[in-house]
């Protein structure tokens, strides 16, 4: 499991780990890796507020660093890659004919049949690429590493920098680096970082799910994910809260904060949910932790083959985009959370990229978390005043159907016209009429009368309007 709580631990805090680390960092040298180059403990990776004491990263035999290689040739059944023998990448099915997905893991994490094995198979499903699992498992450690967790993301992200430059070295030296895509979880979106940093002029795109925060909030850019790491970056946040592990602040051209980036529906709430023993309060964190740190990674598996339900919306705030001030999408566009956004690579352009936050909302289910937004507007006529509820009931052609509440519980006039912004977990595409409701409480008023004169259902793609009747 990639979470920054292990099985015996209380939530981590940076203190906690300066405390297990300090001991550690009485001298440490420079280590130089063949190929790799060195990696010196120094500034900007040490000396700082946030990296007081200098590590050395592990070397990559300690590691045991692995690359896994799935193609639409070979989607079950991985290959691996060695960039040290280029003979072992002529021998697979690795076709410089088509793009090419690195995915890296994150603390306490593996990549070979783990969830990595899975997105590779789901983005082959629906793509002709190549897709490569970064494995570091034995150099991600656990909580009680997490320093030097952090400090071997350097050597990891150079690993797969070397394998890009031997395939431009040994296999196609007209294989554009634009071709890469690098999606990397919680510590491992700060390797993908790291081999973008190393690849000129730019890798195509980099994909932060949920970046890890301690030991990388606030470094300098050449520590942490960056704009500059490729052509684009898209930054997913969903673990942003006090007691959370990834980082708040935007670290991308895109950055984008699901249910406002810090408590993801279907977690347990960090107020309501803790229970008052320590126990309890250990494991809940626990819990409360990985949920929202782990929904970034559902989300982008989700996204594979449902891109349209994470439209994203260009917001000052989450408040703001909650009201409707944002809908539907500018001129300039919206964004598509995870793996469907269409970019062209222009590295030359990478420093006049706007760069931009977004916002949306999900479901609660894992599978169902796609959800589309649109805006209702229903005119109502009323015969008589009177307490009351009233409902739309909106059928898709594919015979989904959903009722939301207009009014509820409140006083219904002669006539209004009354505005919501809905989410629903199916894409209304060729919508049928929709159906209007009523009822009346407490007192029933004999021969009063309720009905819908017009509505309008706006989607937020393109900000199309649907009318009824």
């Amino acid at each position: 499991m990639d979470g920054f709580v292990s099985r015996r631990s209380a939530p981590i805090t940076l203190l906690t780990l300066l405390a297990v680390h300090s001991a550690r960092a009485i001298l440490v040298e420079t280590r130089c890796f063949k190929e790799l180059g060195c990696f010196p403990p120094g500034f900007p990776y040490s000396g700082t507020a946030q990296r007081p004491f200098p590590d050395a990263p592990a070397s990559p035999q300690e590691m045991n660093i692995q690359l896994y290689l799935q193609t639409p040739e070979n989607p079950e059944q991985s290959q691996i890659l060695d960039p040290y023998i280029p003979s072992s990448i002529k021998n697979t099915h690795f076709s410089t004919k088509r793009p090419t997905i690195m995915i890296f893991h994150g603390m306490a994490d593996f990549a070979y049949r783990s969830w990595v094995y899975t997105m590779c198979k789901e983005i082959i499903f629906v793509k002709n690429c190549n897709c490569i699992g970064v494995d570091w498992s034995k150099g991600a450690g656990d909580f009680y590493t997490y320093i030097q967790s952090a400090n071997n993301v350097r050597v990891v992200g150079a690993y797969a920098a070397y394998l890009i430059q031997q395939i431009l070295k040994c296999i196609d030296p007209t294989y554009d680096p634009c071709n890469y895509h690098l999606i990397g979880h919680s510590l491992g979106a700060h390797a993908a970082a790291e081999t973008g940093k190393r690849i000129r002029p730019c890798v195509g795109k980099i994909t932060g799910l949920d970046a890890a925060r301690p030991y990388f909030k606030d470094t300098p850019a050449e520590v942490c994910l960056d704009p500059s790491d490729a052509c684009v970056v898209m930054a997913i946040h969903t673990d942003t809260s006090f007691l959370g592990v990834g980082i708040k602040e935007p670290i991308g051209h895109y950055d984008i904060y699901p249910n406002g980036g810090d408590h993801m529906p279907g977690c347990p709430d960090p107020i309501k949910d803790i229970p008052l023993s320590i126990p309890g309060l250990i494991n809940t964190t626990r819990y409360f932790v990985g949920c929202n740190h782990y929904r970034a990674r559902y989300y982008m598996l989700e996204s594979i083959r449902n891109c349209s339900g994470f439209l994203a919306f260009p917001c000052e705030s989450y408040a703001s985009f909650l009201n409707g001030n944002c809908f539907p999408c500018p001129h300039s566009g919206c964004a598509y959370l995870g793996f469907c956004n269409g970019t062209s690579c222009n590295c030359t352009n990478n420093g006049t990229i706007q760069r931009r936050v977004f916002y949306l909302r999900t479901g609660r289910e894992i599978s169902r978390f796609a959800s589309w937004m649109y805006k209702l507007t229903v005119v109502t006529q009323v015969t008589h005043t009177n307490l009351g509820s009233m409902y739309i009931s909106l059928y898709s052609a594919q015979g989904n159907v959903t009722q939301e509440p207009i009014k509820s519980h409140r006083l219904l006039g002669s006539s209004s016209t009354d505005t919501i912004f809905i989410n629903i977990n199916f894409e209304m595409i060729n919508i049928t009429p929709a159906t209007f409701s009523w009822s009346s409480s407490p007192v029933k008023i004999n021969g009063m009368e309720a009905g819908a004169k017009k509505i309008s259902i706006q989607q937020g793609v393109d900000g199309h309007i649907y009318f009824c009747p």
